[in-house]
Parts: C-alpha cells; sequence; structure tokens
C-alpha cells in the first residue's frame, strides 16, 4: 500500500490514493468547520474529476466539530466514509458522527478492513 502522494498539513497527516485519501489527525486536535478548506483543496488536486472515499484512521485521540459533516457531506465525488477506531471511546465517538453524514459511513476495526470497504465502493 503505497500512497501516491502524502501531506503533512500541521494538524493531520493525509496519504493521497488512487480511489481514496486516509487522514490521520494528531494527538489532541479538535478538527473544526475552517479546517474542511485544506480538504477542499487536496480533493480538488487529486479528486477533481473522479469519485474517492475518505478514510479516518484514528490511531490518535482527538475530536472533531459535527458542525464540518454538512461541508463534508457537500463534496458531491465523496461517496463515502469509513472510520478505524480501535476501541469503546472512538467507536461511539464515531457512531455519534455517524449521525451527521448522509453518504455511506462505515467504522472498522483496521485500516485493512477499511480499504477493502473502500475498494469495493467502485
Amino acid at each position: 500500500m503505497k500512497s501516491i502522494k502524502h501531506y503533512d498539513i500541521g494538524y493531520a497527516d493525509i496519504f493521497i490514493f488512487k480511489l481514496y485519501l486516509i487522514v490521520q489527525v494528531k494527538e489532541g486536535y479538535t478538527v473544526e468547520v475552517d479546517d474542511i478548506d485544506i480538504f477542499h483543496a487536496l480533493i480538488e488536486k487529486h479528486f477533481s474529476d473522479t469519485n474517492f472515499i475518505y478514510i479516518s484512521n484514528r490511531v490518535n485521540s482527538y475530536s472533531v466539530n459535527p458542525l464540518i459533516y454538512p461541508k463534508v457531506a457537500a463534496v458531491e465525488n465523496l461517496i463515502g466514509l469509513a472510520v478505524v477506531a480501535d476501541n469503546g471511546i472512538k467507536i461511539k465517538t464515531a457512531i455519534f458522527e455517524k449521525n451527521f453524514l448522509s453518504k455511506p459511513f462505515i467504522i472498522c476495526s483496521t485500516i485493512d478492513e477499511a480499504i477493502i470497504w473502500a475498494s469495493q465502493q467502485f
């Protein structure tokens, strides 16, 4: 699994692949609505003419402002989101966040499971 491109955007590492991207937010950060601008720029650069899946690899503990999800849902070529969560708190948080996104949303226990699901969406 070799990424096409890697970005360290300060608060997160983003790995771009052909059909999906993997985001690993850094420990203790709170993802806010304004942070979506960087996300939109990378989508435009790498996925402007193709559908893709967003994989959130939650290796660290951090928070997400749920108001971000309407902006995420507005990305037309985003066809689904997978969250990789390895403990009860992260899973409960992902279940809560799932309520705010109208696109396919799956919670996985491993990154491999998320990648397999992402690949099956095409």
